[in-house]
């Protein structure tokens, strides 16, 4: 079902975005510009897919790690059922690390927009500095400063963000060895060395997480 709207979604920016018939550009300029455009609707329809991704992805890990709790709250065991909470939690690290992995191309596919943000903002001042032969107005210093300092904060956070993503790598790596362990009885209880390690690993996520989101 995702897959057919998904489809159904694309087919329809296509053939809303597409030239009229007789009137594909034919002169540098004009498909210089018809691909720009076409560049911009599919960045936006691929932004649009991996928000809906992450989003889902991250929601049944939410799921997973409730249901798991209420297993837990009511005293059942793995033996108890097949829905054991040890499968569970199995469950909810899998689909967050998916949810992990879609979040770090998101990063990726932004990185040359910064970069080039960048780029931009370094030619604006050239020029400025070159018209105003070096004194440039106050009032025009101010907005170069608010966007060099705007950069550097998307800059800041791309960082951050990537930081995000490789404490939560580890963490969710770790909790998937563990749980297909215990579920595949190579080892009936966890050792606390491990134990410590997984715990460890989840607080230098949530800590990178909280540190983000002060950017």
């Amino acid at each position: 079902m995702l897959r057919v709207l998904l489809f159904c979604g694309a087919v329809c920016l296509a053939t809303a975005f597409a030239p009229p018939a007789g009137a594909i550009p034919t002169t540098r300029e004009g498909i210089a510009a018809q691909i720009a455009q076409e560049q911009l609707v599919a960045s936006k329809y691929l932004d649009v897919v991996l928000k809906f991704k992450h989003a889902q992805s991250s929601g049944q890990a939410a799921s997973f790690f409730l249901q798991e709790q209420q297993k837990k709250g009511s005293g059942s065991s793995d033996s108890d059922e097949a829905n054991s909470p040890t499968k569970l939690r199995l469950l909810a690290a899998y689909n967050l690390l998916e949810a992990v992995g879609v979040k770090s191309y998101q990063i990726l596919i932004h990185a040359p927009d910064v970069q080039q943000q960048y780029a931009v903002d370094r030619v604006v001042q050239l020029q400025a500095a070159t018209a105003f032969n070096g004194n440039i107005p106050a009032q025009l210093l101010q907005l170069l400063y608010i966007r060099a300092y705007n950069t550097q904060l998307k800059t800041l956070k791309l960082a951050k963000a990537l930081q995000v993503v490789s404490h939560y790598r580890s963490w969710l790596e770790d909790e998937l060895d563990v749980n297909i362990a215990l579920l595949s009885e190579d080892i009936s209880d966890l050792p606390s060395a491990e134990l410590d390690s997984i715990v460890a690993s989840k607080l230098f996520a949530f800590q990178a997480n909280y540190e983000l989101g002060l950017i």
